[in-house]
């Protein structure tokens, strides 16, 4: 395209650097003067037509060349801007004159032996901005923030011309606040232009601040883990989904340091690298670390990595006394919990249903927009209960987890044994669409020969569905249909485990009563504590994955309503929306006049952006902080041709893997195979009666692929680096799930025998940094 307007450019490198970045800062809901990008080969009438859409008033021309404001070079100040213009004359006349000066001698002598650039480059042409006060800031990773402005435009300051002026303190106050939350956004330091007008802070510009690419990792370094969220979150969201479930995170995150009592980390704990989120281990560190007795070695048990990485880890110790004082009140609300737990979830559940209800009911009634708009944001409060339930009950779990492993004879043994005692028994939430769809599929293999759409067979389907069609693969994703919606793939799977031998119920709960003797009687009760609350984590998080289902209805009502105003093509478009401009679309405050050919433009960016993110090959499970913010690959080495992980469900297989990368191959899966994939979800639980035992990518102890493999008695490995890379179908694999090992067995080797495990070492691939 020859035009593209800022909140529709995302990640286009075609647009260049400055555009790219005030794209991410659109995206991440920080103050951006509206504009455009007029693209190397817009032509000047285009460009009168974008000014006209933008309202034909005073703005500024500035380059965006495609290096500019990069990770290697800034150009600041290279390239001639244009300030105060209005006419569509002047216009354009500076817009050419902006694209000629990157072939000025300026640019040159800057790049020095480089090739010269293109005299045709992006330009941005932004409304104006009549600010009280504007300047610059540097926002550091250490939380340190350097203010500079001056009285009116900012110009003057960054050309060097004027020295910086005293700012009434709470602009620089503000200034700071929004500096360290673009840092936290978005990760290492960056600098800012900004523009204070009236109690507003537009932000002008951002570049993540220049410096050159380490040779090797420091000693100590942040380290960031998909661990178990991206067997929740295992791909890139659409926009309106990784909206909401930022939001979502960072609240439970919140949550669950304050009924903890622990101070809320400085530095970011969530982040999206190639569509695909993260949390630090170094933040959440940094809070727990207030916890008299803390161990960061247990913090990686918790989650499947190796208490090894805890020399590698940089971070900053939490306030103790903070800790200390909240203490009495952090007990009060525990014992709440404790004698209510039941009591709070029953609450979480009915929100949900009283959400649920008003949403069908509300849909049934031809609603108005305004009775839609209604119902769009009270989302946040409906949420709010079943969050809240969930962040506790994760809280108490992984507390109690921590406890269990902190307890016996030494933390990896105590992983191994107190893994396999945290089966529940078969209670638990996580299992029902599995016990369901295997009474089903049991229902089918005794009464063969029945068609699909006879009435029996449509009359146990009802069955499932009503207990399990809000669930479906990938929950996080609005988009994705729930398994209500699609009743035909779920006769498939019944159909394919009623094809399969039937299992055998005696080996279920062998390995948990194994496990149970290992256990010294003390341990009994905590152990059963940990049971109990990890089954609650699983039914809260049901109850907010029923929220979801009405979320997802609620959007594509509005979809249909968008559709036939002519707005999007189909209802399913909503999706690659934000909820700001679903608002502005139902309450007539997006322009009349822009809105339907941006919205068309808008929605195919992001289309393609979401398809390379699905293409583009996961990251690392790990990835290291390079000093410049930066992150890189990071792995333990291999140790010969054994793969070492979590082991998060006790038994020993040898058997034949199936590498399955994706849920759409999941059918793939043939009885007695091991299954080996990147990670699961809730979708993936009724094929796990059709394996031998289970390894995976991510994962954690109380990770789904965990839960299930305990409850059904396989053997499961989870957090295997690489291991849809280095094992192949076929393969015949040894699978310890108490040393976390996997090994490769070639014909004629001696039986496998499980290591004790080596020293720890690891390295970033400095060449693919992110």
């Amino acid at each position: 395209m020859a035009i593209c307007f800022l909140d529709e450019t995302e990640t286009d490198p075609a647009v260049g650097g400055k555009a790219r970045g005030l794209a991410k800062l659109i995206a991440a809901k920080f103050s951006v003067p509206e504009g455009f990008v007029a693209m190397p080969d817009a032509r000047d009438d285009e460009i009168v037509a974008a000014y006209r859409l933008l309202g034909a008033g005073p703005v500024a021309v500035r380059s965006s060349a495609e290096e500019e404001d990069s990770e290697t070079r800034s150009y600041a100040g290279q390239f001639d801007t244009f300030l105060d213009l209005s006419g569509e004359t002047e216009v354009v006349e500076a817009v050419n004159a902006c694209r000629a000066s990157a072939s000025g001698p300026r640019v040159t002598s800057y790049r020095e032996d480089d090739a010269p650039l293109t005299a045709r480059i992006p330009v941005i042409v932004q409304r104006m901005v009549r600010p009280d006060h504007a300047g610059v800031a540097f926002a550091g990773l250490d939380g340190a923030t350097l203010v500079e402005g001056v009285t009116g435009l900012a110009d003057r300051l960054v050309s060097g011309r004027v020295n910086p002026s005293p700012l009434p303190e709470h602009v620089r106050e503000r200034v700071e606040r929004v500096a360290r939350q673009v840092v936290e956004r978005f990760g290492g330091a960056q600098d800012l232009e900004w523009a204070a007008e009236s109690d507003r802070i537009w932000l002008l510009q951002v570049r993540a601040v220049t410096a050159p690419l380490p040779a090797a990792l420091p000693d100590r370094f942040p380290l960031w883990t998909a661990a178990n969220v991206q067997e929740a979150i295992p791909k890139p969201l659409t926009p309106l989904s990784e909206e909401l479930t930022l939001a979502n995170m960072l609240r439970i995150f919140e949550a669950s340091y304050a009924f903890a009592g622990l101070p809320q980390p400085a530095d970011a704990h969530v982040r999206f690298v190639k569509g695909r989120v993260y949390m630090s281990y170094s933040a959440m560190a940094s809070a727990m670390s207030a916890m008299p007795g803390f161990r960061i070695e247990t913090l990686l048990l918790m989650f499947g990595d190796s208490p090894q990485l805890a020399p590698l880890i940089a971070y900053r110790p939490g306030a103790r006394r903070y800790f200390l004082l909240r203490l009495p009140a952090t007990l009060v609300r525990s014992v709440a919990w404790l004698l209510f737990a039941e009591r709070h979830i029953e609450r979480a559940r009915e929100a949900a249903d009283r959400f649920e209800q008003r949403v069908r009911s509300t849909l049934a009634c031809d609603p108005t927009d305004a009775h839609l708009l209604e119902l769009l944001r009270s989302v946040e409060t409906s949420d709010s209960t079943p969050l809240d339930a969930m962040s506790v009950s994760t809280s108490m779990a992984n507390r109690l987890l921590v406890t269990l492993m902190s307890t016996g004879a030494g933390p990896d043994r105590t992983l191994r044994v107190g893994a396999a005692a945290l089966a529940v028994t078969g209670d638990i939430e996580s299992l029902e669409p599995a016990r369901r769809l295997a009474a089903l599929a049991e229902w089918l293999r005794a009464n063969p020969g029945l068609p699909d759409h006879s009435g029996e067979v449509q009359a146990r389907l009802a069955e499932f569905m009503e207990v399990c069609g809000f669930r479906c693969a990938e929950e996080a994703e609005l988009a994705n249909p729930r398994w209500v919606e699609q009743p035909d793939a779920v006769l498939r799977l019944a159909r394919q485990l009623a094809s399969a031998p039937a299992a055998s119920p005696s080996a279920v709960a062998r390995p948990t009563r194994a496990a149970s003797l290992l256990l010294r009687p003390r341990l009994h009760a905590l152990t059963a504590q940990a049971r109990m609350w990890q089954r609650r984590r699983e039914r809260t998080r049901a109850i907010l994955s029923r929220v979801g289902t009405s979320v997802r209805l609620l959007h594509l009502a509005i979809g249909r309503r968008l559709c036939d105003r002519k707005l999007l093509n189909a209802p399913d478009e909503i999706f690659f929306l934000l909820r700001d401009e679903i608002v502005s679309l139902l309450d007539g405050s997006a322009p009349e006049t822009a809105r339907a050919a941006r919205l068309v433009a808008r929605i195919a960016r992001r289309r393609a952006r979401h398809r390379r993110l699905l293409a583009s090959p996961p990251s690392s499970r790990l990835l290291a902080e390079l000093p410049d913010g930066r992150l890189a690959p990071f792995a333990p080495e291999p140790e010969g041709d054994a793969l070492l992980g979590c082991g998060a469900s006790p038994g020993r297989v040898t058997g034949r893997a199936r590498v399955v990368r994706d849920f759409g191959e999941i059918q793939t899966l043939e009885p007695g195979e091991i299954l080996v994939t990147r990670t699961t979800d809730i979708g993936w639980t009724p094929l796990f009666r059709l394996a031998s035992a289970v390894v995976t990518e991510i994962g954690a102890p109380t990770s789904h692929a965990a839960i299930v493999a305990r409850e059904l008695g396989l053997p499961a490995v989870v957090n295997v680096d690489r291991v849809t890379e280095r094992v192949c179908t076929g393969d015949v694999l040894f699978v310890d799930g108490w040393a976390g090992l996997v090994r490769p067995v070639h014909e004629g080797s001696p039986s496998p025998k499980s290591p004790r495990g080596g020293a720890m070492s690891g390295k970033a691939n400095e060449s693919h940094s992110l």
